[in-house]
């Protein structure tokens, strides 16, 4: 019970709430942590974890009794360019969208409208993967695509993006988007695999996708996809507004807690949570004032 566990406090959620708050860390004993948290970084007599995407893993701690000081804020951390090229601060993303795909943009489209008891508006089609959507506008700046092959689109010369080549089955929640303001930099800062920038627009929206060659994203595409905004213009701006908030997203995966931990120095806001088990998405929304759940 002597080592501790000190968190910033900024991102905590109603899970936890038995903590205790001192100056701007958070102080909880190292014995309630589990397994899945076990790479953590050490420094001195503290652990300092990540703290934006902590699970209901973390909601059984034990408020200390007193005597626990915050250790001094470190610095911003540092990342370099795997490629050799700029030293900086960790780049951030958060999340812009998500996307809903199907066998057929029919599928897609209907699995939703059936979810949450609202209409999609039309989207368009997308050169270079030969895919089309449907929108639906969701409050403060996000929305919600549902997306499928284009059968009247071309053969693609490489692997679709969200891993549309591979897709079968019902519609579902697939994939979560983040946006970021330097997609070359937040490439540089994770790991292999989350893709090469690939230019791209439709009518006046530009954008660069950071898109796999395979099409398969890490983490069984749990794992976001990255996307850059060129422009003033984005796509949230011009939906029609129906009422559709949504009040968060649960990655789950058997590495979920690995894979918050790579997230948490880029991923800004509280929408995103992980939680350990089958690979999938599931997006929870007040619709008019009704919960909707989507998977």
């Amino acid at each position: 019970m002597g080592e501790v566990v000190c968190l910033p406090v900024a991102h905590l959620t109603g899970q936890m709430a038995q903590v205790e708050r001192l100056g701007e860390a958070v102080c909880l004993p190292v014995v309630h942590l589990t397994g899945q948290m076990a790479q953590v970084e050490r420094l001195g007599e503290a652990v300092c974890l990540p703290v934006v995407h902590l699970t209901g893993q973390m909601a059984q701690v034990e408020k200390l009794g007193g005597g626990c000081l915050p250790p001094p804020k470190p610095p911003p951390r540092i990342f370099v360019a795997k490629k050799g090229g700029a030293v900086g601060r960790e780049p951030m993303m958060e999340l812009d969208h998500v996307a809903v795909a199907g066998e057929t943009l029919a599928a897609a489209q209907a699995h939703v409208e059936a979810a949450l008891e609202v209409s999609l508006q039309q989207g368009g089609e997308h050169d270079v993967f030969f895919t089309h959507n449907m929108l639906l506008g969701l409050e403060e700046g996000l929305y919600l695509e549902a997306i499928a092959i284009n059968p009247d689109g071309a053969v693609p010369k490489r692997a679709r993006w969200f891993d549309l080549d591979r897709f079968s089955g019902a519609a579902r929640l697939s994939n979560w988007i983040c946006r970021c303001s330097d997609l070359d930099a937040t490439l540089a800062a994770l790991p292999d695999g989350f893709g090469a920038p690939v230019s791209l627009q439709r009518g006046d929206l530009r954008w660069r996708m950071a898109v796999p060659e395979s099409g398969i994203l890490p983490y069984d595409n749990c794992a976001p996809a990255l996307i850059e905004w060129e422009g003033a213009v984005h796509p949230a701006a011009r939906l029609d507004q129906k009422g559709c908030r949504m009040t968060g997203l649960t990655v789950r995966h058997p590495q979920a807690a690995e894979l918050a931990q790579l997230l948490a120095p880029h991923l800004r806001g509280a929408l995103v949570a992980f939680e350990a088990g089958s690979s999938g998405l599931e997006a929870r929304f007040d619709v008019a004032g009704q919960a909707r759940v989507l998977r």
